[in-house]
C-alpha cells in the first residue's frame, strides 16, 4: 500500500499516460504511449517501495525486521535491470515505438509535479 501522499502522484502518472494515450488512440503510438505511461506509473510505485523500505516512519521502523532493508536492496537493482532490459526488449523486437514510448514515460514527471502540489490527506 502506497503512503497517502505518494497515491496520488501515482494516481496522476496513470492519468497523464492514459491522456497522452488517447491522443494517439487506435495507432500503434498509442499504444506505445499507453505501455511508457504505464512503465513510469510501475517505475514510481517501485520506487515508493524502496524508499519506504529504506526510510520507515516509527511506526514501520519498531516492526520492521532486521536484514529486510538487504531485501529490497536486491529488488532495487533488479527493478533497474529490468526496467532498462525491459525497455530494451520493447525496442529491439519492434513492439513500440520508441518516441512515444518516451513521451508516455514522461507523464512520470508531470505526475510527481502535479501530485506533490496536490493537498495531502493525514495518514492514521
Amino acid at each position: 500500500m502506497l503512503d497517502a501522499p505518494l497515491l496520488p502522484a501515482v494516481g496522476v502518472v496513470a492519468a497523464t499516460g492514459a491522456a497522452l494515450a488517447s491522443a494517439f488512440m487506435g495507432t500503434r503510438a498509442g499504444i506505445s504511449v499507453a505501455v511508457g505511461g504505464l512503465i513510469g506509473a510501475a517505475n514510481l510505485w517501485a520506487i515508493t517501495r524502496i524508499v519506504r523500505a529504506f526510510m520507515p516512519s516509527e511506526k514501520e521502523a519498531e516492526n520492521a525486521k532486521k536484514g529486510s532493508a538487504a531485501g529490497w536492496g536486491i529488488f532495487a537493482v533488479l527493478k533497474i535491470a529490468i526496467l532498462f532490459g525491459g525497455i530494451w526488449l520493447l525496442w529491439k523486437y519492434h513492439l513500440v515505438d520508441p518516441l512515444p514510448l518516451v513521451l508516455g514515460y514522461g507523464a512520470l514527471p508531470v505526475g510527481i509535479s502535479v501530485g506533490t502540489l496536490m493537498p495531502r490527506r493525514n495518514a492514521a
